[in-house]
């Protein structure tokens, strides 16, 4: 259009007045439809509802609702657009809704960039995670294992620097052990929820130590703390062998 409108010096200008919600449920099904065996993934649905939320915000109608009200709301609506009623493998589970809020609410974009940076080079349902990964409550920001003692809860509560060291080290340890695996046999190597909770505590303690230890450089800290990076954070991050029983 603006090249016609530039052929006869003319000003041309597209507008659209369709609702932004609409459209962005229209696209996740248009998705779906045309691939329905390599199913949309967690990450571009929880971007695409995290817009949809953030438009929400603006209504008088859902503005007392909480986040997670508010995307039940949302996913409920998308169930019955159009022929997702009537489709079930279409529609999206308690699952995948659960991991979509885990996504929107529990991770830093920084962890996110690292899962979407896998997924950009594998198939979703051949790749290190799924909805059952991804809906855990364990690696999410501010979260604590339940029934923690007081005197653990700062040192095995998730920060920013210890999601990203856990999803890092997952990724680098997914590449090392998929390679000699055919891609239908991969899912295998996924982690079950003791590995992955046993993998975020010890992330957390690394962060938490590594920052006891700047606080005093001259300390003994500061060498017990390399000699355990070195000895075991390192070698279970690179290493070819599974260190821990998968799935």
């Amino acid at each position: 259009m603006s090249a016609i409108g530039d052929m006869f010096n003319l000003p041309c200008s597209i507008t659209s007045k369709q609702d932004p919600e609409v459209v962005s449920m229209e696209a996740i099904q248009l998705s779906t439809q045309g691939a329905e065996r390599q199913r949309k993934d967690v990450m571009k649905l929880a971007a695409r509802f995290e817009q949809m939320m953030r438009d929400r915000r603006h209504d008088e109608s859902t503005k007392d609702l909480n986040d997670e009200e508010l995307l039940s709301m949302l996913i409920q609506r998308y169930n019955s657009y159009k022929a997702n009623s009537a489709l079930r493998k279409w529609q999206l589970n308690a699952d995948a809704q659960a991991a979509i809020f885990g996504v929107i609410r529990g991770m830093c974009p920084e962890a996110r960039a690292l899962v979407r940076a896998h997924l950009d080079f594998n198939k979703y349902t051949e790749s290190a995670y799924n909805e059952s990964i991804l809906r855990s409550k364990r690696h999410q920001l501010h979260e604590a294992p339940k029934g923690c003692p007081p005197a653990w809860i700062d040192k095995l509560t998730v920060t920013k620097e210890a999601q990203i060291l856990h999803f890092r080290r997952y990724n680098i340890w997914w590449a090392a052990n998929s390679k000699r695996m055919k891609p239908s046999m991969r899912t295998r190597l996924r982690w079950s929820e003791e590995v992955w909770g046993r993998s975020v505590e010890m992330a957390c303690l690394t962060v938490w130590a590594v920052n006891e230890a700047a606080k005093n450089p001259r300390d003994l800290w500061f060498g017990g703390v390399k000699l355990c990076f070195v000895c075991f954070v390192l070698p279970v991050s690179c290493s070819h062998h599974p260190p821990y029983k998968t799935r």
